[in-house]
């Protein structure tokens, strides 16, 4: 894309940039955008969401709830291989917008958490990562 300025006396003695704007980078920078948009409608869209995420071991992790029945949930948490490392039951009331997961004094890592509804057995994951 070249930039064509036509100079007037009114521009004279004025400083002027002439240069052109690489339409590589026009393209990256949509992507960019478009990339962000996707990322934020998917968080929007699922029906649970983790946070703070990292989340300090001995603290709590609180789950966003978008579109979840009410009710009673198992929380469990997984290693990334599999072995079962806490449980806990919650309960999502009427009035709730959120709820909370006490994270023990695991060790830091990457986990998976499992919300299972207990009369429906609906399951929603969530990967989480926890720090000292």
């Amino acid at each position: 894309m070249d930039v064509k300025l036509k100079l007037t006396a009114a521009l004279m003695g004025e400083v002027i940039f002439i240069g052109s704007i690489s339409s590589r980078k026009i393209v990256r920078r949509r992507e960019e955008k478009e990339h962000k948009k996707q990322q934020k409608a998917a968080a929007l869209s699922s029906p649970l969401l983790a946070y703070p995420n990292p989340v300090i071991s001995g603290t709590k992790l609180n789950l966003q709830c978008h579109s979840l029945e009410r009710g009673r949930y198992n929380a469990e948490l997984y290693t990334l291989s599999g072995s079962r490392v806490q449980v806990s039951d919650i309960i999502y009331r009427k009035e709730d917008s959120y709820m909370s997961v006490s994270i023990g004094q695991i060790p830091p890592a990457t986990y998976v958490l499992r919300l299972t509804h207990e009369k429906t057995k609906k399951s929603f994951t969530q990967q989480v990562v926890v720090q000292n």
